[in-house]
């Protein structure tokens, strides 16, 4: 399956209730809205999703998020890279869509988040 299919697939309606990058006015923690999860099952690294980019090519998608991992950090990610690497070490990818988006602040202090 295409990166592309994956991501309309996992992604579902949701995907017109994310905004793009460009539709995101404040960038600060507290504005910021989460709106999925994404792990791989051979890392411990989790990828939230706050906007992804409408025009999704066939091969990938630009998303703007927070990445939980050896260093955290805030900016653009592909999502080509995250299915590239559960390619590699034959992984499963985990798209968790929140119930309720919540703001990027709570994900930032906590291991896990209660409204998935």
């Amino acid at each position: 399956m295409k990166t592309s299919e994956m991501i309309k697939t996992a992604l579902g309606s949701y995907l017109s209730v994310i905004p793009t990058f460009n539709q995101i006015t404040e960038r600060t923690s507290d504005k910021l809205r989460v709106y999925a999860r994404i792990n791989i099952t051979c890392s411990d690294w989790t990828w939230f999703l706050c906007s992804i980019e409408k025009e999704i090519s066939d091969n990938d998608a630009l998303v703007f998020g927070y990445v939980k991992g050896y260093v955290n950090e805030l900016g653009c990610f592909n999502l080509a890279d995250i299915v590239n690497t559960a390619k590699k070490y034959d992984a499963a990818i985990v798209i968790t869509l929140l119930t309720k988006p919540t703001t990027l602040k709570s994900i930032m202090g906590t291991e896990t988040n209660e409204n998935t």
